[in-house]
């Protein structure tokens, strides 16, 4: 089945390519991933699989689970779908107690589950705000939050021997795409060097090559995969307003 409209990748795509990192990877390990169900989160659950994992895939929608799972069913590996909202802590606790009792283990978590909606934020209503917020903390001083959250649990799990990671992404071709007007999709690819959207497997290899062996020396920190937008760009999710507009 393919979630793609204008943007995005279909199973069969997902499958074509691949990955840069070697056959089994993850062989023996258990990833628990995120809003596993459509867009980066279902690229990723390809990935894991197709490195050797067993997935964990969770989720607000079981059907879009289901099928994510059957579609990596192809691979081979054992799967478990597991529908709740990460927002609620005793739904959380469930998925890894279940998680704990099929697997044994879980040895990889993606946080990658979110949402968001292009809106001033002058029109964020509280409802709205604390939505995006308690998901994913997607909003510009949230993401922050999210990076020096990250910070601090790489310190303080350290002795666990537990590594904590950010990968942040640029403007990404998924169908999460389809949510902005064609005037701000249309000057998107400016805002990084690049000049391009990324695509899901980009983000793919980044999170499997942290979360694997390869980044077994780092953590507390965060590997943008921007296309340079950081360090350069002027993005917006919204129309620029008139005020920021330069003259040609």
């Amino acid at each position: 089945m393919s979630l793609s409209d204008r943007y995005g990748r279909t199973d069969d795509e997902l499958a074509a390519i691949q990955p840069a990192l070697r056959e089994g990877y993850f062989s023996g390990k258990v990833v628990l991933i995120s809003g596993a169900g459509s867009g980066i989160g279902r690229a990723l659950a390809h990935w894991a699989a197709r490195l050797g994992a067993e997935v964990v895939l969770c989720g607000r929608d079981a059907e879009k689970l289901k099928d994510a799972a059957a579609a990596i069913g192809r691979y081979g590996v054992r799967t478990m779908v597991h529908a709740l909202t990460i927002r609620d802590p005793s739904a959380v606790a469930e998925l890894f107690d279940t998680a704990w009792g099929q697997f044994g283990r879980v040895d990889v978590l993606i946080n990658n589950a979110g949402g968001q909606f292009p809106s001033p934020a002058i029109d964020i209503s509280p409802k709205g705000w604390q939505a995006v917020v308690d998901t994913n903390l997607h909003t510009c001083a949230a993401r922050a939050g999210v990076i020096h959250l990250a910070k601090t649990l790489a310190i303080e799990w350290a002795p666990l021997n537990v590594r904590v990671n950010c990968v942040a992404p640029g403007i990404i071709a998924t169908n999460g795409m389809n949510v902005y007007s064609t005037e701000v999709l249309e000057v998107m690819p400016q805002t990084n060097l690049m000049k391009r959207f990324g695509e899901v497997e980009d983000i793919a290899n980044a999170v499997c090559l942290l979360a694997g062996d390869g980044g077994g020396f780092v953590t507390g920190e965060v590997l943008h995969v921007d296309g340079g937008n950081h360090i350069w760009g002027d993005q917006w999710t919204i129309p620029k307003p008139d005020y920021f507009k330069v003259d040609k």
